[in-house]
């Protein structure tokens, strides 16, 4: 037993193919995870390991199928309507993935290996209009951890122009 203040914290972020919808690529279901980044905070293992003369330190990741996922989508789902409100969609894209009847979460999250959002922000989250078509940069803790890209809705048409008048204001 250690105390916190000396517990090693070894976080996990899995690292996705971009969304499928912003490729036009074949898309076949699900989600494609192409890797994972490991990022420590606090004191490193192998410190603590060395300190309790350790001869090996292990750790055991669990994902419960699409929950972190569906996390990210709940987020840019939430950073859109903010910024848009709800009567403001043609169609929600995302909206059968975030309540679990479509196994299409590929299709709309991804990685896209950018760094838009500030690194100085312990999370961040940005929404972004291209036109009618709406999506959400998401960042959970501050980097090394990776920033997910989130398409989530297709504006109206009147929307999308209010949108463009106002495209100079923050978001």
């Amino acid at each position: 037993m250690l105390p916190v203040a000396d517990y090693p914290v070894v976080v996990q972020y899995l690292s996705f193919a971009p969304p499928a919808a912003t490729e036009g690529r074949p898309y076949r279901g699900g989600i494609d995870v192409i890797g994972f980044f490991t990022v420590g905070y606090g004191p490193k293992p192998e410190d603590v390991a060395k300190k309790l003369d350790a001869s090996s330190f292990s750790y055991t990741m669990e994902f419960e199928k699409a929950s972190f996922e569906r996390l990210l989508l709940k987020i840019a789902y939430g950073c859109v309507v903010a910024r848009f409100g709800l009567d403001k969609f043609a169609e929600i894209y995302m909206l059968d993935a975030l309540m679990g009847r479509r196994d299409d979460i590929g299709l709309w999250l991804g990685c896209d290996d950018k760094i838009l959002l500030s690194p100085t922000t312990f999370h961040g989250a940005a929404t972004i209009a291209y036109g009618r078509e709406v999506a959400a940069r998401v960042r959970l803790f501050p980097p090394p951890a990776p920033e997910y890209l989130v398409v989530v809705a297709r504006l109206t048409a009147a929307s999308a122009r209010e949108s463009a008048a106002t495209r100079g204001a923050p978001s």
